[in-house]
């Protein structure tokens, strides 16, 4: 198994968590997150004071799937989300998957 994370803009979510479902990948962990990189934050006044945030909200999706599914989300995340520069992906192994219910 593969555990895949992306993190994109917080505006984009709808779009990727609905294209995600119709292709199969319902199953996700869904997390706000900050993060600084090609989105610089903002920069707000107040009473003639200036304040940055240097971060920018972001969302992570955490998917745990089969390794053949792999190229599958990759593309149906990449066509969703615009630019190289909205969003990062990432796929690491996934030595154990347990998931735990109600017997």
């Amino acid at each position: 198994m593969k555990l895949l994370t992306t993190i994109f803009q917080a505006h984009q979510l709808d779009s990727v968590r609905t294209a995600l479902i119709e292709t199969g990948f319902s199953a996700m962990t869904v997390t706000s997150v900050r993060g600084a990189g090609v989105h610089k934050g903002t920069t707000a006044t107040y009473r003639g004071a200036i304040y940055k945030d240097e971060f920018s909200d972001c969302i992570q999706i955490d998917l745990a799937i089969e390794a053949a599914q792999v190229e599958k989300a990759i593309e149906v995340i990449r066509t969703v989300i615009s630019s190289e520069e909205d969003g990062v992906l990432w796929v690491r192994p996934l030595e154990r998957f347990i998931h735990f219910h109600k017997r």
